[in-house]
């Protein structure tokens, strides 16, 4: 889970800590990052470049657990092929 206390939103630190998971994530050698959300889809497309995803991008068990939890959750997705690590 990644939550930024709103004392802090608009500072950056979201956006800092998404792209620090981009880029364990690619070393680490994942293909793609998956986000579910309910309420900060703007924020993962628009200042991090996710794309709408659908279920077909979760693992079977995670799918169901989706399924059953009645949340409503957005799957976002990020492929990793295309990250190129901000400079810092």
């Amino acid at each position: 889970a990644v939550y930024v206390q709103p004392f802090y939103h608009g500072r950056g630190g979201g956006t800092k800590l998404v792209e620090y998971l981009k880029r364990k994530a690619k070393e680490a050698g994942a293909r793609k990052l998956v986000v579910l959300t309910t309420q900060t889809q703007g924020f993962f497309t628009g200042s991090c470049g996710f794309e709408e995803g659908s279920a077909a991008d979760l693992p079977a068990e995670r799918r169901r657990e989706l399924r059953s939890s009645g949340r409503n959750s957005r799957v976002l997705t990020f492929p990793l092929g295309r990250y190129a690590p901000s400079p810092r």
